[in-house]
């Protein structure tokens, strides 16, 4: 048996996601960043904003460092 439900799975990945494309939006908008810029401030807030619901919610060690998962959703933010 899964330790983790497919909705709850689900639903992280699509949090994370959310997170990442806020800052790179950001980036973008308001920073007028390159690129590079876009990518960099992507990946921090999307895999920063798990890092820190993790901590809020007690779920220690955050996901991020459990899961490729985190790795791979943040990165789907930038391609």
């Amino acid at each position: 048996m899964s330790a983790e439900s497919p909705l709850l799975l689900a639903l992280d990945l699509t949090g994370t996601f959310a997170f990442g494309l806020n800052g790179a939006l950001t980036a973008e908008r308001a920073a007028r960043l390159d690129i590079v810029g876009v990518i960099t401030l992507g990946m921090i807030t999307a895999l920063g904003g798990g890092i820190v619901r993790d901590i809020l919610l007690g779920a220690l060690p955050p996901a991020t460092f459990r899961a490729w998962r985190q790795w791979a959703a943040g990165r789907c933010v930038t391609h």
